[in-house]
């Protein structure tokens, strides 16, 4: 008969046990999503796609919404812009707003609780002009904090949407069609891991079914600007999705500017991360395919019908600096 001695009576010193528990480790990492670079989610949120409510029923007027992003600094510049949105609202008002991105300034929040929502998006846009659902992204700075507190906050807080940390929504529009927006977690692409893919092919899937007169992607990154943020890899896996699937406008933050790049394959790319304004704001290198850029701050102001989508840039205090119209073919 063998004699059995338990090993485990004295455990291994902790400069011996890791290397045996990295190989178990590291895939474990690699499936939940983590990466290791800058931008990289602290802490993964554990749900992942989803449906936002829809804004659906007969519409006699062409929806129309305000998007921007970078803004949650809690400054003189963010004000000023909300400033600007809701005189703007005031004087026409926005079906609902888009948050593309870095809503709190440097490090995400942490709960629910947390003092921030009230100085950096409860207070700005109180204006009642202003009190409508906002479709949110999740930014790099979000992924800081905890995403998952946002999301718990969103679950309480029906004006402030983020069901998932990407989702789908769909616009109703005048005479029975509709456009379909696709809100990304776009730091959650910014390396090739198991999660990226499966967003990416979830995002694949849903434009691939969709059959609106317009498709919207919205996102933090923008996959095309004059800004050098080391985003090639990035855009080299997004863009084609976009490009290949018709999709007719994206809508981006992360630069702090407002820009409008030439159209390659039907896709037009929209930057609007003037949010903060002035004290958050950075320059526009120069490129070929920019049409236009603006500094100071400044939101787009976008209104859809079945035969066009018009974008106005507005600057900080909500006069409109310049118009584009996208007037793409039926799918």
């Amino acid at each position: 008969m063998k004699t059995v001695i338990a090993a485990a009576a004295r455990p291994l010193p902790a400069p011996l046990l890791l290397p045996l528990l990295l190989p178990l480790l590291l895939p474990l990492l690699a499936a939940t999503g983590c990466a290791w670079f800058a931008d990289a989610p602290r802490e993964p949120p554990p749900a992942f796609a989803g449906r936002a409510p829809d804004l659906t029923g007969r519409r006699e007027a062409p929806p129309r919404f305000f998007a921007f992003g970078d803004f949650g600094t809690g400054g003189a510049g963010q004000r000023r812009v909300a400033a600007g949105l809701a005189a703007r609202a005031r004087a026409a008002s926005p079906d609902f707003l888009v948050l593309l991105g870095d809503h709190f300034y440097p490090d995400g929040v942490d709960s629910v609780d947390d003092p921030q929502w009230r100085t950096k998006f409860e207070e700005p846009y109180a204006d009642a002009a202003l009190q409508v659902a906002c479709y949110a992204v999740l930014g790099n700075h979000d992924h800081r904090g905890r995403p998952q507190a946002q999301l718990d906050y969103a679950a309480a807080h029906p004006r402030f949407v983020l069901p998932a940390p990407w989702y789908v929504f769909s616009v109703a529009l005048p005479g029975g069609g509709k456009a379909d927006f696709f809100a990304l977690d776009t730091t959650q692409l910014l390396e090739a891991t198991p999660l990226a893919e499966a967003q990416l092919d979830w995002l694949a899937t849903a434009l691939g079914a969709s059959t609106a007169r317009w498709q919207i992607v919205l996102g933090h990154h923008p996959v095309r600007s004059s800004a050098d943020r080391g985003l090639a890899a990035y855009r080299q896996r997004l863009e084609p999705i976009l490009r290949g699937h018709g999709v007719d406008l994206g809508l981006f933050g992360h630069d702090h500017f407002s820009q409008w790049l030439a159209p390659e394959d039907g896709l037009h790319v929209a930057i609007a991360g003037g949010g903060g304004g002035s004290d958050n704001e950075s320059r526009p290198r120069p490129s070929l395919e920019v049409v236009w850029s603006a500094t100071g701050g400044g939101f787009a102001d976008v209104t859809l019908d079945a035969a066009k989508i018009v974008v106005e840039f507005a600057d900080a205090d909500g006069a409109t600096a310049r118009r584009f119209e996208i007037t793409g073919g039926d799918r």
